[in-house]
């Protein structure tokens, strides 16, 4: 889930960071209170929420999809628990991505733009290429995050379902020192092959 919840929390963080690199700072201020809105709230907060949020809406609105409700197929797909870590680490992506959308020259999205290239053509030539090393930065700092973060996880996982962080804590509850050496080399290692590649 971590490299689905990375690749998710960035899609979603692009747009606040553009927005924000592109309007005022009065503008540019208000978007960022309310990336930073959720960042500050623990992860068991985010998680109790949002499961709060998911037993009242199959208390108010019991949609169904054949036999299974359709809150019970969200929660046994993951999508409860990417939503978790989009709350929780929006604030990472945006902080990762804004300064590589402040690096982008205006002058030359300007001259694209003058010279008749769409806004698809201007983002695909000019923006892309100069924020690729904020997103691969974004990238391996909301993968680790989202690889250690337990309070989220262990709340919303689906059911059997585990991730890195959940096998470290579960092989610790059980005593297994080898399982929770071998989870903890596991994570050291990604986490040096995505700071070296």
């Amino acid at each position: 889930f971590a490299g689905i919840g990375a690749f998710v929390v960035i899609a979603i963080g692009l747009t606040p960071a553009f927005l924000s690199s592109r309007t005022s700072p009065r503008r540019s201020a208000f978007i960022e209170n309310i990336v930073y809105l959720t960042s500050s709230v623990p992860g068991i907060l985010i998680a109790v929420g949002i499961l709060q949020l998911v037993i009242g809406l199959k208390r108010i609105a019991p949609l169904t999809l054949g036999d299974t409700s359709f809150w019970v197929l969200l929660e046994g797909s993951g999508f409860v628990l990417v939503l978790g870590y989009v709350m929780r680490f929006l604030s990472q992506a945006y902080a990762a991505l804004k300064p590589s959308f402040l690096r982008v020259d205006s002058r030359q999205e300007e001259s694209a733009r003058i010279l008749g290239a769409s806004p698809m053509r201007r983002w695909r030539t000019i923006t892309l290429p100069a924020i690729k090393p904020g997103i691969a930065a974004a990238y391996t700092l909301l993968f680790l995050s989202i690889a250690k973060e337990l309070p989220i996880t262990l709340m919303l996982v689906p059911l059997g379902k585990t991730t890195l962080s959940y096998r470290i804590f579960d092989a610790q509850q059980e005593g297994s020192l080898p399982d929770v050496g071998l989870a903890g080399i596991t994570l050291l290692m990604i986490a040096l092959i995505l700071q070296w590649s």
